[in-house]
């Protein structure tokens, strides 16, 4: 049974859970303060149940991923971690850019390890809502290209990657992401973008993902884990022979 499939939802979506939390610690007087309170209280009640860890927040976490180390005030929250054999963790992380005019940035994330060397690369939608994809950070030290996808997928999206593995890049996003079942799913609400560094996935939302509905959880961890397959299959497929491929 996958992991989508057996998680328990009760401590999301039951009102008792609410009282119970008003019997353990006094509830903030304000109003924003107060519901936050709460779904952090059921948000880790829910981890809980499921067999994985929550943290309400960490400063300045150590990631690998592009949202991460970046910007000013860097925080992440909502931090659920489920273990096993793929261990996903899922979150929101917020972070400003500038000093005087700072502009806020909140990314809903979640990530997974790969077991299978797949190149490092950049999955980003052209636009989400009609408006323009918010441009995510590309480290400085790494040169990057665009390989030219074919026109349906290259109005919707942009891939970029390290100079020198653009067509492994693209060989590999277009089997793996850009596969019709695939690709639905990874639009199905709104495009979401992605990201291969260091043997580990990410998947972004130019906002937090809404961790209080059972279905964020259903697609979000299902379709996590089935990329994460995909793209494993596919940098495994390349590592064999031809005559074996075949």
């Amino acid at each position: 049974m996958s992991l989508a499939a057996a998680l328990q939802f009760g401590p999301l979506t039951e009102a008792a859970d609410d009282a119970e939390f008003a019997t353990r610690m006094p509830l903030p007087r304000r109003r924003r303060a107060r519901a936050e309170a709460i779904a952090q209280y059921r948000l880790e009640r829910f981890a809980e149940v499921n067999g994985a860890t929550f943290a309400a927040e960490a400063r300045e976490p150590v990631r690998s991923g592009r949202i991460f180390g970046v910007g000013i005030l860097q925080r992440s929250s909502d931090i659920v971690s489920f273990g096993g054999d793929r261990p996903i963790e899922v979150g929101t992380h917020r972070y400003s850019s500038g000093y005087l005019d700072s502009e806020p940035f909140v990314w809903g994330y979640a990530t997974t390890v790969l077991h299978a060397p797949v190149p490092a690369l950049f999955v980003d939608p052209k636009r989400v809502r009609g408006r323009a994809w918010r441009s995510l950070p590309h480290p400085i030290e790494v040169a990057l290209g665009s390989p030219q996808l074919d026109p349906g997928f290259d109005r919707r999206y942009t891939v970029s990657a390290r100079i020198g593995t653009t067509a492994t890049a693209r060989s590999i996003v277009e089997r793996a992401v850009f596969e019709p079942a695939m690709l639905a799913r990874l639009e199905a609400e709104e495009p979401l973008g992605l990201e291969v560094v260091d043997d580990r996935l990410f998947v972004y939302r130019w906002m937090p993902f809404d961790l209080a509905a059972p279905e964020t959880w259903i697609r979000l961890l299902s379709l996590v884990d089935d990329l994460a397959r995909a793209l494993e299959d596919e940098a495994r497929g390349r590592e064999r022979p031809a005559a074996v491929r075949a």
